[in-house]
This record gives structure tokens, sequence and C-alpha cells, in this order.
């Protein structure tokens, strides 16, 4: 999927997991942290629509995996909706744990996305050092550039 989609598809989900959450009968808290982190990965995910780093591949593989894991946990969001008492009794514990570890899914793809962006940021840097050697790490006066290096 392009970058568009993958950002209109994840933005999409986040909203559902958001007005879902508003109605679940169990897990509540869990949910809740859920919709937070939802809620904070949306708007880093629509700011990256806007720049040149997030058209890369490596960058769209990323955004595919947190839509998979937004998708997982609107699943698990659904399944908290639920009055069943027999459901309550056999599943309420499970989906709990299912739903933290989503949590720390969308955390390992934060972690991900951001080392992805830092590498890119280096080699763009790098790569306009290379094509303009007066903004080498030491000028030819000895002074530092201006990154401070």
């Amino acid at each position: 999927m392009d970058l568009v989609g993958s950002v209109t598809q994840i933005v999409n989900i986040a909203l559902q997991i958001q007005e879902l959450v508003e109605t679940v009968r169990q897990n509540k808290e869990d949910c809740k942290k859920i919709a937070m982190r939802v809620k904070r990965l949306r708007a880093i995910v629509e700011r990256l629509n806007s720049t040149d780093v997030s058209s890369e591949k490596i960058m769209i593989d990323a955004l595919n995996d947190l839509e998979e894991t937004f998708l997982q946990a609107l699943k698990l969001v659904k399944a908290c909706q639920t009055r069943n008492k027999v459901w309550l009794f056999l599943r309420a514990g499970n989906v709990s744990k299912q739903l933290r570890e989503v949590k720390d899914e969308m955390m390992d793809h934060m972690h991900i996305a951001n080392f992805g962006n830092c590498a890119q940021q280096t080699v763009i840097i790098t790569e306009a050092f290379i094509r303009d050697p007066s903004q080498s790490a030491v000028d030819a006066r000895g002074g530092r550039n201006p990154c401070g290096w």
C-alpha cells in the first residue's frame, strides 16, 4: 500500500477505536490506555504524511505493521463491548492480557519508526555534507559546524 493509503487506513482505524472505547463494558482501563496510545500514534502518523521521509519504503512498511496492530486492537476493543456473562467468566482476563500486549506492540512500532526516521535523517545530513564540503565537521578556520560537532 502507498503512504497516503496507509495513513488513511491508520487514521480511520484509530478513530473507530477511540469511538468504541467510549462504550466498552469490560476491561475499561486497558481499553482507555489503548485509546490514548492510538490517539498519540494517529497524530504522529498524520504528521508523517507531509514529510519526504515517510515516502521511504522502510517507513511505509513500518506504517503497514502499525496498521495491523491497530486492527488487532480494534478487534479486542470490540470484544470488550459484550455483556455476555459466560464470556466475562471465560475470556475477560485473556482479553485484558492481549490488550496489554497490543499496547506494548504499538510502543515497539513507535521505536522502530523513530529509529528509521533517525537513520533517514542521518543519511540526508550526510549527503548534504558530501555535496557541500564547506559544511564539514570542522571548517577551514578550525571552528565547529552549525550542528556543534
